[in-house]
């Protein structure tokens, strides 16, 4: 099915940007030099995340459940790095200086929503044996 398919370009970019985020994240933000301590940590520990959801995406693209929440992470993902694009954080103590890096990722989390709905919408429910996939 070409649409779970697709959903494996968005594993890969998130495996791609977790990694990136553990070993050089200003590669992904116009060359900004995260702080030691927390801030590293931070950007290592979102790193693991973004591995582990691609990871996620990738060993079940066609269960129903998890493109579902795909749709909401790439959706709160536009919606989070869209406002401070524009100028509007969440918060203020979130606000960065030069936010023009963030319009690559809101855009490949756009067109993640795009391919996740339409995954969404071509995973057929089987039942077997009481299970629904």
């Amino acid at each position: 099915m070409i649409a779970s398919k697709l959903l494996y370009l968005h594993a890969i970019f998130e495996i791609f940007v977790g990694v990136n985020f553990i070993v050089s994240p200003e590669n992904l933000m116009n060359g900004y030099q995260q702080r030691p301590g927390y801030e590293s940590l931070a950007h290592e520990t979102f790193g693991i995340a973004c591995i582990f959801w691609g990871l996620l995406i990738f060993l079940n693209s066609t269960d129903k459940t998890t493109v579902f929440l795909n749709v909401f992470w790439n959706l709160v993902w536009v919606v989070m790095l869209g406002t401070q694009f524009m100028g509007y954080p969440m918060r203020e103590q979130s606000a960065v200086e030069d936010p023009s890096f963030m319009i690559v990722p809101v855009t490949a989390h756009f067109v993640f929503t795009i391919v996740s709905l339409f995954a969404l919408t071509h995973i057929s429910v089987k039942v077997e044996k009481g299970k629904t996939n």
